[in-house]
């Protein structure tokens, strides 16, 4: 997905969720200069910059996270322009003006390891697994959500739809979704599977639904967006995301 198009959707979570302008600005600058030019979407890292620096509650970013998974479902010309006094401008040396605290008048650290750091050691297999998962169900079960929210009932139409059709060997992983869908697919409830294959039913299961409700392209896009922010991950070096797609 292009830079344009990223833009568009990160201005539109942050202008949804924050009231005042001035913060959302400071955020988008912040996106502007850590995150633009990456080449992973990295919303979630972004979310984790954002809850560090003004400390945000839990329930703040998920509204945030939710908002930023919920403009990738929509289409370029769905999503609002982004004004022009917001693009980001050069300053005499060609790079984004550092973004400094209002408060504080304090630098933002930026958003890679310090030097002198010692580097996280190899996660182990039933993390990594847990962690890759959770990557790639977040933007399928916010576009979930989305549709449920707009139109009540519809998920667990979909839900009994996707029971009816299930093989054998899928069930115990169809209950775990009705059962965290009906947790609000909440991640402290992230669903404990016993082996990668139990996670990777759990993904085809999401993809299937979100077809189900939004569309085979809305799911084949938001899938290759978290396919790549999951690859950014460490715990990718131990759980290849793509083990967990039926891709």
């Amino acid at each position: 997905m292009g830079l344009n198009y990223r833009r568009r959707v990160v201005y539109r979570a942050l202008t949804a969720c924050f009231a005042d302008e001035g913060r959302a600005r400071r955020y988008f600058s912040l996106w502007n200069r850590d995150f633009a030019e990456r080449p992973h979407v990295a919303l979630t890292r972004f979310v984790s910059e954002v809850a560090r620096e003004d400390m945000l509650d839990t329930t703040t970013c998920g509204r945030l996270q939710r908002a930023l998974y919920e403009g990738l479902s929509l289409r370029y010309e769905q999503l609002g322009w982004v004004p022009d006094d917001w693009m980001p401008a050069a300053n005499h040396t060609g790079e984004f003006p550092a973004l400094t605290d209002a408060a504080a008048g304090v630098p933002y650290p930026p958003a890679v390891q310090p030097a002198g750091r010692s580097t996280p050691a190899t996660p182990s297999l039933e993390r990594a697994d847990r962690v890759v998962f959770g990557a790639l169900a977040r933007p399928l079960t916010a576009a979930v959500l989305t549709q449920a929210d707009a139109h009540p009932g519809r998920l667990q139409s979909a839900l009994a739809a996707l029971a009816q059709a299930v093989q054998d060997e899928e069930r115990p992983a169809h209950a775990r979704l009705a059962a965290w869908a009906d947790a609000g697919f909440i991640e402290r409830d992230l669903p404990v599977m016993a082996g990668r294959e139990g996670y990777r039913t759990l993904i085809a299961l999401l993809v299937r639904m979100v077809a189900a409700l939004g569309g085979a392209a809305l799911a084949d896009r938001l899938l290759a967006a978290a396919l790549l922010e999951a690859y950014a991950l460490p715990e990718a070096q131990v759980c290849p995301p793509l083990r967990l797609t039926s891709a």
